[in-house]
């Protein structure tokens, strides 16, 4: 080989390697591996988490709990240092005047997009497995070694791996196939989060619009998804596995779609080089909009993106209560939104009208999916949804209460507020009439009526089959609740309530063991616990204290059984009208309660003259007296219960409705809206008597009838329910 021939081979081959990776990708390379390695290893404060730090854990001789290697965080930077450095080492095809001086140089086409290509990679994925590795050690080291361990690190590592080559291989392809570094830069981003955003706003929607969705993510905790969308569960996919010390099925599905989508990627660098090498055209370089399918990605994107904000805020700030009104306004909105964000943001990018028909194809296809969307969910998935299975399939049927004070244990008044109007509480019923009872509930309850209710109520069949349907609705309408009170009677119930007064009758029951009343108080009707209560409030709202745990010679254990004994008796021969709308005299409250300086929890009972076997224990006690306490009413009011409700935060449309079921804790006394509605005051003793005779603190209101507004002569004040 000749002197010049060996000089011009030695440039060749130093431009080959000048030109693999730009400075500031070679620095951008190097902090993405820097951050990486830093964060997997850095030591974190979580208890239920494992983490490492090599500085300590290599001295550490005892156990503790440990985070495996990775959090949310890193897959977070693993998918972003993919796009920056993908863009840092590729952007060179956008500056036609740079491209065409280094093609000139003659180096090769596929050669130079190998090295630009591969370089930044491999030191990329030589760190991660590194990092991972000595991560894997240390886990060994603090926890013993378990063969499922390098199992676990082995989904980290295609993980990781996936979140990262995802993110280099779509920003490479928006830099071969656009023209200007700003167009790939919005193509990046679009096919980046392309899935996750469809999938945000098919989880917005479907509770949104289809009544009688469950809160669960049917999609976000798919294990099917996972190997559809590579980001599919982005930021949980990692802090959920790490958690965990088994390879289970969630490792499985996330190792599958891990390796399925690093080898698509690999296939797709192949093509690329070969297209780059054959077809590529350096000339197109500073051109806008060259090609037609990112644009309309992009578009899609931001449309789609708009779709799942607006209809977030939509459920989040608006309204609670399923009302189609709200849902097809909010569908309006999209489309306008749509119509108009999606060309300007066309004419800003690209700045040339002539081709604004690619904008509005892109548009129009994420229309058109945000359209079918809201119909399915509008139609119940035409009309399908929301029935009931046959009852011939049905094993068994898990209801919520229908309303918080169904079982009315840590419960407060929230008559006015159709945002808190939900109960923890859960029935399985087996009999065949009772299941009869709750299926023709669930079809009532898919009638759109003028009159409901706010209520986060629960159905789930389990089926003969082993299958499970459930189904959620915020809102009970006057005909479902009409239908489904009569459960109240049923044996299910009583035994609930049998669990509740007597906590040691088949307490290890899961389907009892409720946060609500089983947590660090105890239950609420044990006489041998700390904390124990138990006080009397009349009608006339003075209270009697009858125990607590300083003060339990007053009140034996005895005598605590005894009355509990008496109310059991009395819920099983009442019926479920005489409990919700009571004909006769109510005399009170008896407040069941656990109480410390942080938490109390009550289970409230009701008395009225339809409890003859409680009533007549009561009338046993020499304090007797006492618990019937009155004093004199100074001030009465009464306002109709519609119009008050309608009234009391009138700037926002969700308060015009309110619970079912009055039952009043405290006052509902607002002088301000006592301004703007029509009130009465009664002053006359006789008139003021004879409406509190037939007021009721604790009543199945519905939306009828009125409110009694009582100031009493300590200046107490409280809320009665009138019926009509």
């Amino acid at each position: 080989m000749t002197k010049s021939k060996q000089s011009l081979s030695k440039k060749v081959n130093l431009n080959d390697f000048s030109n693999a990776i730009s400075p500031l990708g070679a620095v951008l390379t190097f902090a993405f591996c820097l951050l990486f390695f830093m964060f997997v290893l850095q030591p974190t404060t979580y208890n239920t988490r494992f983490a490492f730090e090599l500085t300590k854990q290599l001295s550490m001789g005892s156990f503790q709990a440990y985070q495996f290697s990775c959090s949310e965080y890193e897959t977070l930077l693993s998918v972003v240092a993919g796009i920056v450095i993908g863009m840092c080492q590729f952007e060179f095809l956008h500056r036609k005047a740079y491209l065409t001086t280094l093609l000139s140089f003659g180096v090769k086409r596929e050669k130079l997009f190998k090295h630009r290509l591969l370089i930044p990679l491999v030191v990329s994925v030589v760190v991660i497995f590194i990092t991972e590795l000595i991560a894997l050690g240390l886990n060994i080291k603090v926890i013993g070694f378990q063969p499922e361990l390098p199992l676990i690190f082995l989904d980290n590592i295609f993980c990781i791996l996936k979140f990262f080559l995802y993110s280099y291989t779509v920003t490479v392809i928006s830099c071969v196939f656009t023209g200007r570094t700003i167009e790939a830069i919005l193509s990046a981003l679009s096919l980046t989060v392309f899935g996750y955003v469809v999938i945000f706003f098919i989880e917005a929607v479907l509770p949104f619009a289809l009544y009688g969705k469950p809160d669960k993510n049917f999609l976000m905790d798919g294990h099917i998804l996972m190997v559809l969308n590579p980001l599919a569960n982005l930021w949980n996919e990692i802090k959920d596995l790490g958690n965990q010390y088994t390879f289970n099925e969630k490792h499985i599905a996330s190792l599958i779609s891990s390796i399925i989508w690093c080898v698509a990627c690999l296939v797709i660098f192949v093509f690329l080089t070969k297209y780059f090498k054959m077809k590529y055209k350096s000339e197109k370089a500073g051109f806008k909009g060259i090609y037609k399918p990112l644009l309309i990605a992009v578009i899609s994107t931001l449309s789609i993106g708009i779709a799942f904000a607006v209809t977030y805020i939509a459920d989040q700030s608006y309204i609670k209560i399923y009302d189609k009104k709200v849902i097809v306004l909010t569908l309006l909105i999209i489309l306008i939104g749509v119509l108009l964000i999606t060309p300007a943001l066309y004419l800003i990018v690209y700045k040339n009208a002539k081709k604004l028909k690619t904008a509005f194809v892109g548009a129009g296809i994420s229309i058109a999916f945000i359209v079918a969307m809201f119909t399915v969910c509008l139609t119940g998935v035409f009309g399908t949804y929301n029935l009931p299975p046959k009852t011939n399939d049905i094993e068994s049927i898990t209801i919520s209460s229908p309303f918080a004070a169904f079982v009315p244990v840590g419960y407060n008044s929230y008559f006015t507020n159709p945002f808190n109007n939900y109960s923890d509480y859960s029935f399985i019923f087996k009999d065949k009439e009772d299941i009869d009872l709750i299926r023709e509930t669930h079809q009532l309850l898919s009638v759109d009526e003028e009159e409901k209710y706010p209520s986060d109520f629960m159905i789930k069949y389990t089926l003969k089959n082993g299958e499970t349907i459930e189904r959620k609705f915020n809102h009970i309408n006057r005909e479902a609740l009409d239908k489904i009170l009569p459960i109240w009677d049923s044996d299910e119930i009583k035994n609930y309530y049998l669990k509740l007064f007597f906590p040691d009758y088949d307490l290890a029951d899961e389907s009892f063991a409720s946060w609500m009343l089983l947590n660090e108080l105890g239950p609420v009707c044990d006489y041998t616990s700390d904390y124990i209560q138990l006080f009397f409030v009349s009608k006339h709202n003075v209270k009697t204290e009858i125990l607590n745990s300083d003060k339990k010679d007053g009140f034996t254990e005895a005598q605590y059984i005894q009355l509990k004994n008496a109310i059991y008796k009395d819920f099983c021969e009442i019926s479920y009208e005489e409990y919700f709308t009571p004909t006769t005299e109510y005399y009170g409250t008896l407040y069941f309660g656990r109480y410390n300086h942080t938490f109390s929890k009550y289970l409230k009972v009701h008395i009225t003259a339809d409890m003859k076997n409680t009533v007549a224990f009561l009338e046993g006690l020499e304090f007797y007296d006492k618990l019937m306490s009155k004093q004199e009413i100074q001030r009465m009011i009464t306002v109709d219960i519609k119009e008050f409700t309608e009234n009391l935060y009138s700037d926002h449309i969700a308060y015009k409705y309110h619970e079912p079921y009055l039952e009043c804790d405290d006052e509902l006394y607002y002088e301000d809206v006592f301004n703007v509605i029509e009130t009465k005051e009664i002053t006359k003793k006789e008139e003021i008597q004879k409406t509190f005779n037939k007021a009721y603190s604790n009543y199945l209101l519905y939306n009828s009838g009125k409110l009694v507004f009582v100031e009493f002569e300590n200046g107490s004040r409280m809320t009665y329910g009138l019926p009509e």
